[in-house]
């Protein structure tokens, strides 16, 4: 099952020898997927395990990032990362091309980013950390204290360096987001409880 051509295509060049045509993991690539994750479903490896690039790197494609978690960080411009490579918000799940992984943190009261997962001819693929590029269904990676929940989701919509976010864009991603229009059924509550009455009309 070698991978399309629409898929290399869609691949920047840096990644396309990094990727090799999808093979069942192994059984301790297997066992520590199950550890890690409560409910993984079917993974399928694409790539070897590599300290050199993490999976916000894979998901916008560019392999040498400046180094440091603050792409992590509660707080941080995310929405204007993604939109130096040409993404930008959506709150349709359907249409997106990078879901955003994470968990409300009470002490902040602010969403910690955790993860990023990448569409790639319509298959959801991650760089799970230093370990492997793979394959794996949407929600395979739920879990609580570790990637979270998917929190956000970002569409393609130009090329890098082009201006992808509303003008009217002031406020923290997270705040725009809701358990009414998420669109993807998740559990977690995605904004602070007054934000989602007002979502509601209750307020």
């Amino acid at each position: 099952m070698p991978p399309s051509d629409s898929m290399y295509l869609a691949l920047a060049p840096a990644f396309r020898s990094l990727i090799y045509p999808p093979r069942p993991p192994t059984q301790a690539e297997d066992r520590h997927y199950q550890v890690v994750f409560p409910n993984p479903g079917k993974f399928y490896v694409i790539g070897n395990l590599s300290h050199r690039y993490n999976c916000l790197a894979w998901a916008v494609q560019v392999k040498l990032l400046p180094t440091g978690d603050h792409y992590f960080d509660a707080g941080w411009d995310v929405v204007g990362f993604m939109a130096r490579y040409g993404y930008r918000p959506t709150q349709d799940a359907d249409l997106a091309d990078i879901d955003v992984w994470g968990e409300w943190n009470a002490m902040s009261q602010r969403y910690h980013i955790q993860h990023y997962s990448l569409k790639l001819d319509g298959k959801w693929t991650s760089k799970l950390g230093s370990l492997e590029v793979v394959f794996h269904e949407r929600g395979a990676l739920v879990c609580p204290g570790h990637y979270g929940t998917i929190i956000g989701h970002f569409v393609k919509c130009g090329e890098p360096g082009e201006s992808t976010t509303p003008p009217d864009y002031t406020v923290p991603y997270h705040e725009h987001r809701c358990r009414v229009c998420t669109g993807g059924g998740h559990a977690e509550p995605l904004v602070d409880p007054v934000l989602d009455m007002q979502c509601k009309g209750m307020t």
